[in-house]
């Protein structure tokens, strides 16, 4: 631990511990900073990372249809493997008062697939069954994560913290 903060907001501990390379990192637990380190290509949304709250934000850009972020979830310690992973747990907060599905489409080297589950609004936690796919197989190379699924112009003023995404190999994990 190193008392001499980089930056005001330093101080915990699992900030300074995600600052090492994603090849020494499991993928199966992929906390706020490392969602940050591994976003990229985000559509009609602004990111960011609270390290005081400790999450990954996702904000709706002005106007913005059918926002989206992509992670890349290869280069970990591991890969990670459709079938021994079959559901994918989110914790996340969506804005008070707004409810939604969101979409998560799962890439590997034979293409894309989706599955969409509706949140409600204040729901925190999220079980993604990826195996109903029926394609949820291989090696995962990125995953997609659509905030709300649909085509109207969203307000400006949405934002969805994301605290981690964790890939379970049964329900009750």
């Amino acid at each position: 631990w190193n008392d001499t903060p980089v930056c005001k907001e330093q101080g915990s501990l699992s900030y300074i511990e995600e600052q090492g390379e994603l090849s020494s990192v499991s993928p199966e637990f992929l906390s706020a900073g490392i969602l940050e380190r591994i976003a990229y290509s985000p559509i009609n949304t602004d990111i960011s990372y609270s390290i005081s709250k400790d999450a990954f934000l996702l904000s709706v850009k002005k106007g913005g249809i059918d926002p989206y972020v992509n992670f890349t979830v290869n280069g970990f310690a591991k890969p990670l493997r459709g079938e021994e992973y079959p559901y994918i747990l989110i914790k996340l907060k969506e804005p008070i008062g707004y409810s939604s599905n969101i979409a998560i489409y799962s890439f590997d080297s034979s293409g894309f697939y989706s599955h969409t589950v509706p949140v409600a609004a204040n729901q925190t936690y999220i079980t993604v069954p990826m195996y109903m796919t029926g394609r949820w197989k291989g090696e995962i190379t990125r995953i997609r994560l659509d905030l709300f699924e649909t085509d109207m112009s969203l307000p400006a003023d949405l934002t969805v913290k994301v605290d981690y995404l964790a890939f379970a190999r049964d329900y009750d994990e």
